[in-house]
């Protein structure tokens, strides 16, 4: 009996594992603070940076109706009209992204997928410069032309392979999800296709190389 209160009184906490699990718990509770704060401060600009505004006005357009988030609806005549003001292409697109965590390309092509022309009209709005000075030339971005060290963005469900073996599928995305890192294109093709090396977050603090097809990323 004794050698049985002996060994129970013997054991010890692992410090060493309480204060990993404190020091994630802490992390995510920061991470959350710090998410919070700049969705706060995002919103803020609205109202003084035109961009901003811009993008939100394009949100809304988006957004007509209760049923919205399931089934595609929009103001035809309030987008194209926020189209003509749009003289920043590249800080609008910023600044939804900023807003709404969606890149605003994915949002258009899902807007306008039966109606590519209509897609093409806002493009031409936004190049004519309407309602705003002529000598800024807005670029608008391609899927599969990316740079090296460039952020990238799925532009359709998208798989992301393992470098070393292409057969196990490490993540999957959605479309305007931030996918990782570009780091140049895979040596050879795979079955005739060219696959982006890109460096991908992996579990908190780590990340990792994946192959995923060119054509389905983005870069703004």
């Amino acid at each position: 009996m004794l050698d049985n209160q002996e060994s129970l009184t013997t054991i010890k906490p692992n410090y060493t594992l309480i204060i990993i699990v404190g020091l994630l718990l802490l992390f995510l509770m920061i991470k959350d603070e710090l998410q919070k704060s700049s969705q706060f401060n995002a919103e803020q600009k609205v109202v003084d940076d035109p961009n901003y505004n811009l993008a939100s006005q394009l949100y809304s357009a988006f957004n007509i109706s209760f049923i919205s988030t399931w089934i595609t609806t929009y103001d035809e005549e309030k987008v194209f009209e926020v189209a003509g003001k749009i003289t920043d292409w590249l800080g609008v697109q910023k600044a939804y992204y900023d807003l709404y965590k969606e890149t605003l390309i994915s949002r258009l092509q899902k807007v306008f997928q039966d109606s590519p022309n209509k897609l093409n009209l806002f493009y031409a709005k936004i190049n004519q410069n309407k309602g705003g000075t002529t000598t800024q030339n807005p670029v608008i971005p391609k899927a599969g032309v990316l740079k090296v060290g460039a952020k990238t963005f799925a532009v359709n469900n998208t798989t992301a392979f393992d470098f070393t073996d292409s057969r196990i599928v490490l993540k999957t995305y959605n479309p305007s999800d931030e996918v990782g890192t570009y780091l140049g294109d895979f040596s050879t093709k795979i079955k005739g296709i060219t696959y982006a090396v890109v460096e991908i977050p992996w579990y908190y603090f780590f990340t990792k190389k994946a192959l995923i097809v060119k054509s389905n990323l983005i870069q703004y």
